[in-house]
């Protein structure tokens, strides 16, 4: 189509279109061998390796288990295999292996020692810091110089003397700039209140509670900085004290060198001694129990092992592995759709990436799982509007929206805004268990799904288009809370969602002798249709890009809303007429209608612009004439294409908004049109 074709000749040609057709080309991956990453591999919150002592020489941590102790299978089955490797996928996966039963091989007492560990409060820390190879440690006991710490904020610093080795160090580089020593700095850490440390002695495992974590991580400070930051404090406590006493009291006391941001808690000097120091044999002798008191064990050995590494039973983990491997088969879309819907409404995209995609790019899984899920805290959950309808919708996305602001919400904000009983409901047990936690003591619900920051750092792009998406929707939720808010008692109304996609309940009426719209209605007259290209403005105003679907959904709850409030005008009235009747029309008849205000571009309807020139019809030309599926567009185009039609610069913000409206970006920049659900 060429650039200088006059713009009434192509919305002309937008009306006239036929449909394209949806057809979408058959999936042609290659299966491949899928090697399962081993337990807590994927997890971007797995717990830190724990050492009782600063010393990497001391003895690693020992994690609390059962008295049981089973041997290990370290050798594997010299005997080959007879039969082909039909499955690589299965038989990769040790647990469908046949193996004979294990032997139990040494059984160990297990203690808990009290807490804190004596009378003077000692406490116990593990220090994390990056490893270093065999020939180049850090050599605690020689090089260690000072070591200093904050209780209250649980940071420290540990200093080393640089190892002035000339194959490893510059001293002559080094000395101009006062750089004489290393230093470990701490960082913030997750709460460690779970974890403990353990002594092995003989048969018994003793375990002590730990006060925290530090990790540490390598930073290098001259003498030079240290003195240039004392010179320039110094500085500006000599023009305090020369200012006239007036001029004081808006400022503050310059910050002495042994304190820091963290309010007035100054660097406590803590003293290294090495692992051979008779004080530390004392400690250590300290964290290994003497008075030996027995507690009752009224837990079955299975619950025990569960409780201390919560998991899946083996039964539901077979299922869900036999369902991965069902699902393997399908084309991408359809399978990632199945799983969202029928198996699991939150997931870690590191699980769908290694589970369910092992074989597939992941730019392709990231931009079908935008499709299909919004983000929330870095787990994806299934979009709402393909599991509910009405109040339903509403409580979901609502709740959603207040965990895209923080890890709990207060029970009592749930009940303000979605009704006194939101949470006893028995209809709406099953939405809420899988999406939230209780927290009866404090009052508060907390997200089901665990944090991923791990998903945070590695598509930071995404994380930003999910969050302004949740901010374009934020108004509209909060309306729909707020008109629940207002007919509180029509609560009961909503709920009865058409499961069956059957409308026109008579309970839509107001008891205004006004009888419910027949399911069997026509749309032929001009009264109608004209009514019901009203309710499609509406909805398509919410919403630009729509499946038929969707269309047939919204305006049954279009209906419904107008029918809730107290008072129907007649303008609400011929609103309520014409979005039951094409809810209830024929699909063929619908779509002729529907294609009156949007244009089918490959299954989804997209709404034309308000006006011929409007930045909208250009990316619905652009659509129709890549003539696939699940085309994208570049920036560039758009905009000449834009400047070639109108004859006018494309603003910026007239380009952000149609993208916003119905495109997603993928990794690349470029522009897929949105699913339409």
């Amino acid at each position: 189509m060429a650039d200088n074709m006059d713009i009434d000749a192509i919305m002309a040609d937008l009306d006239d279109l036929p449909d394209v057709s949806s057809a979408s080309k058959p999936s042609s991956s290659k299966p491949s061998r899928f090697t399962f990453k081993p337990k807590g591999a994927t997890t971007a919150t797995a717990k830190p390796s724990i050492r009782p002592k600063i010393e990497p020489k001391a003895p690693a941590l020992t994690a609390p288990s059962s008295s049981l102790i089973a041997k290990p299978k370290t050798e594997p089955d010299a005997k080959p295999k007879t039969e082909p490797d039909t499955n690589p996928i299965i038989e990769a996966h040790p647990m469908e292996e046949e193996e004979e039963e294990d032997v139990v091989e040494r059984e160990i007492d297990v203690f808990l020692a009290p807490f804190p560990l004596d009378q003077n409060g000692t406490e116990i820390y593990v220090l994390q810091y990056p490893l270093r190879p065999n020939w180049q440690t850090y050599e605690l006991e020689r090089r260690c110089t000072e070591v200093r710490m904050m209780p209250k904020c649980k940071k420290m610093e540990v200093d080393f003397r640089i190892d002035d080795d000339p194959q490893t160090f510059d001293a002559d580089m080094a000395r101009p700039l006062g750089i004489d020593k290393q230093t470990l700095k701490s960082i913030s850490v997750p709460s460690a209140a779970d974890y403990a440390v353990g002594i092995l002695r003989n048969n018994q495992l003793h375990l002590n509670p730990i006060n925290g974590v530090v990790q540490l991580r390598p930073v290098i400070r001259s003498d030079q900085q240290n003195r240039k930051r004392i010179a320039q404090q110094m500085d500006e406590k000599n023009v305090h004290d020369s200012m006239p006493s007036s001029s004081k009291v808006a400022k503050t006391e310059p910050v002495d060198s042994t304190q820091t941001e963290n309010g007035d808690e100054s660097w406590l000097p803590l003293e290294f001694l090495p692992e051979s120091n008779k004080l530390s044999e004392e400690y250590h002798k300290r964290m290994v129990t003497t008075e030996h008191i027995k507690i009752e064990f009224r837990m079955t050995q299975s619950d025990y092992v569960g409780a201390l590494c919560p998991g899946e039973s083996i039964s539901r983990r077979e299922t869900k592995e036999a369902i991965i491997r069902e699902l393997r088969k399908l084309p991408l879309e359809e399978r990632l759709k199945k799983w969202f819907t029928e198996v699991s409404q939150l997931n870690r995209f590191d699980f769908i990436e290694y589970l369910l995609a092992p074989a597939v790019p992941v730019q392709e899984v990231l931009q079908q799982v935008q499709m299909l899920a919004d983000l929330v805290q870095g787990v994806w959950v299934t979009k709402t509007a393909l599991l509910y309808e009405g109040y339903e919708a509403v409580v979901r996305d609502y709740i959603l929206l207040q965990f895209t602001k923080g890890h709990s919400i207060p029970c009592e904000k749930l009940r303000a805004n979605l009704g006194r009983g939101v949470l006893g409901n028995k209809d709406l047990r099953p939405l809420l268990a899988n999406l939230i936690t209780s927290k009866s003591k404090e009052d508060k619900v907390k997200f089901k799904g665990l944090p991923d920051p791990t998903f945070s750092k590695r598509h930071a792009d995404v994380v930003k288009r999910m969050e302004k998406a949740w901010s374009a929707r934020e108004e509209s939720i909060l309306e729909r809370v707020r008109e629940l808010n207002k007919n509180g008692t029509k609560r009961g109304v909503i709920l009865r969602e058409d499961k069956e996609n059957k409308v026109a309940e008579n309970s839509l009426g107001q008891g205004d002798g006004r009888t419910a719209i027949s399911a069997n209605k026509m749309i032929s007259t001009p009264e109608t249709r004209k009514h019901l290209l009203e309710a499609l403005n509406k909805i398509f105003a919410e919403q630009k890009v729509r499946t038929i679907r969707s269309v047939v959904r919204d305006l049954r709850e279009l209906a419904k809303r107008l029918s809730a409030l107290p008072k129907t005008s007649d303008k609400n009235k011929h609103l309520i007429d014409g979005a039951l009747c094409g809810a209830s029309a024929s699909q063929t008849e619908l779509q002729e209608v529907v294609g009156k205000v949007a244009v089918h571009i490959y299954g989804v309807y997209v709404m034309k612009g308000p006006e011929k020139k409007h930045l909208r019809n250009v990316f619905i030309l652009l659509f129709l004439e890549a003539k696939k599926p699940k085309a994208v567009l570049r920036k560039q185009e758009v905009m000449q294409r834009g400047q070639a039609l109108f004859r006018r610069e494309i603003t910026e913000s007239e380009y952000a908004q149609v993208v916003e409206e119905i495109c997603i970006i993928t990794d690349d920049g470029g522009l897929m049109l949105r699913a339409g659900d």
